[in-house]
């Protein structure tokens, strides 16, 4: 038998610290990676006042480059990226761009 808790543990994220740029504005706000794609759009645009319709994200990924954030799949790679950022500890970083249209 192999220990298959042993993993698990290490790469539970708890806490994602993320950090939000618009137009020179730096922002921030923590989330629990389970939080639902548009709670998270709604959040955001709280944040800045601006309608969820509006706003335009991007995030960076594990490579440096910067990937839209339109629908719950770019959403899943966004959560995976600051779960990777975590290197194992339970909080993990994501970092955003936002544009209102």
């Amino acid at each position: 038998m192999t220990g298959s808790g042993e993993f698990d543990d290490i790469y539970e994220l708890t806490k994602i610290r993320v950090k939000i740029h618009l137009d020179g504005d730096v922002r921030g706000m923590a989330l629990k990676p389970e939080v639902p794609f548009l709670e998270f759009k709604q959040r955001v645009a709280a944040k800045f006042e601006t309608s969820v319709q509006s706003l335009m994200l991007k995030f960076r990924d594990e490579d440096g480059g910067k990937v839209s954030l339109r629908d719950d799949s770019d959403y899943e790679l966004a959560i995976e990226t600051a779960r990777e950022s975590a290197k194992g500890r339970p909080e993990g970083k994501l970092e955003l761009w936002c544009e209102i249209r």
